[in-house]
């Protein structure tokens, strides 16, 4: 039916990715000279290697595949699948029919929406660590609500809320209406 390979939109991951390297190089290479903080400076660098290159595997050498296709019993799914290399793995299917809610997010209504998907599970297939816009698909799983983040494109949105149903719950000011 459509299917959309997320883009990445802005550079903060690779941003933070060459930060923490280069803080991690300074702290490794540099704690020699500094004697007696050598230990404590050897560790601060190896924290921001872990870092640099836990924010790379997660958002630079991964992407995501969002497809929706016709199902048999005449929904639509969404099925998301994470490409890393050569490998592509479904990480998520969801029938629109279940989707109890969509949401988005803005830099304006993070805050807020931080607080609505507070004690909820939460699945996040975007690439970018800090969007300027995302979507959240809210649904239940046994008697648990579940959100899956989203960045999809203009056509793709507009065919989850026609196929799902639902309108986009949109935030004025900082709350989530």
């Amino acid at each position: 039916m459509y299917e959309y390979k997320a883009q990445r939109r802005n550079k903060a991951a690779a941003v933070t990715t060459l930060l923490s390297s280069l803080a991690a190089a300074v702290c490794l290479f540099g704690g020699s000279l500094l004697g007696s903080l050598k230990g404590i400076t050897e560790i601060i660098g190896l924290f921001a290697l872990a870092f640099a290159v836990l924010v790379a595997s997660r958002y630079l050498l991964k992407d995501y595949v969002y497809r929706l296709e016709e199902a048999e019993n005449g929904d639509v799914d969404l099925t998301v699948t994470e490409l890393q290399g050569k490998r592509r793995v479904t990480v998520c299917r969801i029938g629109l029919s279940a989707v109890e809610e969509i949401l988005t997010e803005t830099p304006e209504t993070r805050k807020a929406m931080k607080e609505r998907l507070k004690g909820m599970k939460r699945y996040d297939y975007c690439i970018d660590l800090v969007p300027s816009r995302s979507l959240y698909l809210l649904f239940r799983d046994r008697d648990e609500t579940v959100s899956v983040r989203l960045i999809p494109d203009e056509r793709m949105e507009r065919i989850l809320l026609e196929r799902s149903g639902h309108t986009l719950v949109k935030a004025e000011g900082s709350e989530i209406k």
